[in-house]
């Protein structure tokens, strides 16, 4: 059932509309860019002092699972 629009209703300002929308999309973006960084960043550090207490010579774990996934090169 479609309800009859109401004359004292004001009509959608689009502008405002899409701007709020544009906003709202950019502040997202902003949000899983910034996750996806420092979860990267955190990740990396954690990868480097694995490979530095492990030693030159040892294979960190993540080479493991690296290996195990995408196979032995």
């Amino acid at each position: 059932m479609i309800l009859p629009k109401r004359d004292d209703q004001p009509p959608i300002n689009y502008f405002v509309f899409t701007t709020a929308m544009v906003s709202c999309g950019l502040v997202l973006l902003a949000a899983v860019g910034a996750t996806w960084y420092f979860t990267r960043r955190k990740l990396k550090k954690q990868y480097d002092r694995q490979r530095a207490k492990a030693g030159a010579e040892a294979e960190p774990e993540m080479d493991d699972i690296y290996d195990a996934y995408y196979g032995e090169e």
